[in-house]
């Protein structure tokens, strides 16, 4: 690094440190699979189990700390050189991005249809809607599900449509974590999402980064120790 001599600012001596670099893995040595931002592809069925326990992710046994970025057309390889590992997307994810992330090896969460709430609608809306659940199951039971997702900004009026829907898809899948975004009504959610999220936009605004601190605190607070709490960056 240069060292400026302030008497003689036109005199600039420099030192060089001894510097080690190594191993150097050849060009055909992959790298990792476990490492962050690394692809794992698979060639059969998929097979990582993710589960929720104690407020903790695990895939196919070991804790997971999800890195996910909402899919809106990047390339996947650009989104992997990011670090990023897990894929957000809608249920109507168009089919050949669903293909490419199942070749890439990326964990999905999808966006799931919620049900109504019981006694909202006729029989034939209520079994629409059934069908359009099941259907949503059935295209996705080929990726590596990290969790389904009911939404964001979920607030407590809403909660007999989602609870409905986690209960449907429980049927459907016994042990993939199921989650949502939510704005209040922390308490009664955290009773049955395993997964509890919160967030709020404060750049630009009168909310400073500590006060955001602050306010996530207080979320993480309310939801307790029983799920896994998140928040958007």
């Amino acid at each position: 690094s240069p060292i400026v001599d302030a008497l003689q600012p036109a005199v600039v001596d420099y030192w060089i440190d001894d510097l080690d670099i190594g191993p150097v893995k050849k060009k055909d040595e992959a790298a990792a699979p476990t490492a962050p931002g690394v692809p794992v592809k698979r060639d059969g069925p998929r097979g990582r189990q993710a589960v929720q326990q104690g407020g903790q992710l695990f895939v196919d046994g070991k804790p997971f700390f999800f890195r996910a970025v909402r899919h809106t057309g990047v390339p996947l390889h650009v989104l992997r050189q990011a670090g990023f590992d897990v894929l957000w997307v809608p249920a109507e994810v168009p089919q050949e991005a669903l293909d490419e992330a199942n070749r890439e090896g990326w964990l999905v969460v999808p966006g799931a249809p919620l049900l109504p709430p019981r006694g909202a609608g006729d029989a034939a809306a209520e079994r629409a809607a059934g069908d359009a659940l099941a259907a949503y199951h059935r295209r996705f039971a080929n990726s590596d599900v990290l969790c389904y997702d009911l939404g964001g900004g979920r607030t407590a009026p809403q909660y007999a449509a989602l609870e409905r829907t986690k209960q449907k898809l429980r049927e459907l899948d016994r042990t993939r974590p199921i989650g949502a975004d939510v704005w209040d009504g922390f308490e009664p959610y955290s009773q049955f999402l395993d997964l509890v999220g919160a967030h709020r936009w404060p750049l630009n605004t009168s909310l400073d980064l500590m006060q955001y601190y602050t306010w996530l605190e207080q979320r993480k607070q309310l939801a307790g120790a029983r799920p896994v709490f998140w928040t958007w960056v």
